[in-house]
């Protein structure tokens, strides 16, 4: 079930359980960027997505310091600060901080267009993948 996780961006997430036996915590982001001015209407943007192997952040039950330097870009100190906020939901929230501060490197480009456009785009995507819920965590 997709999640939106973030209005502005139109941020969706969805855990890939059928990917969980073989790498563990797993979440597939999509979102919208815009490739011109932020502050102006959203004519020219693009749609990405990655899957985000959470367990690949943590050795030995602990954050990695790539994660604990995610993490802290966001506020927080650490996984247990993070756990404290969202408990059930804190791989997921890891999910997305490790989506938001990669951006485009190595996630897939879907489609461009206008914002509109990509909106519909997405809307599409995730009913074809398992439908929407309309709350954030």
């Amino acid at each position: 079930m997709w999640i939106l996780t973030d209005d502005d961006s139109y941020q969706h997430a969805r855990r890939v359980k059928e990917l969980e036996k073989t790498f563990g915590a797993t979440y597939e982001l999509i979102e919208i960027a815009s490739l011109g001015n932020p502050f102006s209407k959203r004519d020219s943007c693009i749609v990405y997505a990655s899957v985000v192997c959470v367990d690949d952040y943590f050795e030995d039950g602990r954050a990695t310091d790539e994660l604990l330097s995610i993490l802290k870009t966001y506020g927080y100190n650490g996984f247990a600060d993070v756990y404290q906020h969202y408990q059930e939901a804190s791989k997921q929230i890891i999910a997305e901080c490790v989506f938001e501060s990669y951006k485009m490197n190595g996630a897939a480009i879907l489609f461009g267009g206008t914002e509109e456009k990509c909106i519909k785009f997405i809307d599409n995507y995730i009913t074809r993948c398992g439908g929407r819920e309309q709350k954030a965590c």
